[in-house]
C-alpha cells in the first residue's frame, strides 16, 4: 500500500514581535531567519556525509526544502523512475519558506529566501509514494545540521524537544 506521511513541527521560535512593514526595529523586536541556495548545498552534502547511504538535494518546489533521493533500505529505482513521477519513492523536510527561488543551472548560490514566519521556523516532515516514515535520528540530525549551517539572529530559542516521529 502506498501512502504518505505528513507532520509539521516548530524547530525555532522567537517570542519577541516582527519588525514592523516599515523596517522600524524596537527593542522588542526580531529579525527572521534567512537561508540561501549555497547553504541548502551545504545541508545537503552534510546530511550525506552524517546519516550513511543517503542522498540528498534541495528540492525544487515553491517552499522549497531539502529532498532525500535514497536511503538504506529504498528498493532499487527501475530505470524509467524520475523524481516526480508518482512510483518514486522519496522523503522530504519541506521548508515551508517565503520567496523561495525557482531552481535551475542558473540560480545562484547566494539567493536567498525567508525560513520563519510569524516567530516560528517550521519544517514539514514528508514521505511520499510508501516511502517510510522519518525516524527520530534522520529528523534530530536534519536539525543539528540545519543549526550548524544557518546564521541564526539574536533571540530565537530552540524547542526543548523534538516532536517523536
Amino acid at each position: 500500500m502506498r501512502r504518505t506521511t505528513y507532520k509539521t513541527f516548530s524547530l525555532l521560535y522567537n517570542r519577541k514581535l516582527p519588525i514592523n512593514e516599515y523596517g522600524i526595529q524596537k527593542s522588542t523586536s526580531y529579525k527572521d531567519i534567512r537561508c540561501s541556495i549555497g547553504q541548502c548545498k551545504q545541508m545537503c552534502v552534510q546530511l550525506a556525509q552524517e546519516l550513511e547511504g543517503y542522498t540528498c538535494r534541495v528540492e525544487p518546489i515553491g517552499g522549497g526544502g531539502i529532498e532525500i533521493m535514497n536511503w538504506p533500505g529504498k528498493p532499487a529505482d527501475p530505470v524509467s523512475w524520475s523524481p516526480g513521477d508518482p512510483r518514486f519513492p522519496y522523503k522530504s523536510f519541506r521548508f515551508r519558506a517565503r520567496g523561495f527561488p525557482w531552481l535551475n543551472d542558473e540560480t545562484p548560490d547566494d539567493s536567498s529566501f525567508w525560513l520563519s514566519d510569524n516567530g516560528k521556523l517550521r519544517i514539514c516532515l514528508k514521505a511520499f509514494h510508501g516511502a517510510p516514515a522519518f525516524t527520530k535520528h534522520e529528523v534530530e540530525t536534519f536539525s543539528r545540521v540545519l543549526l550548524q549551517t544557518l546564521t541564526i539572529p539574536e533571540g530565537w530559542r530552540t524547542y526543548k524537544k523534538i516532536p517523536g516521529v
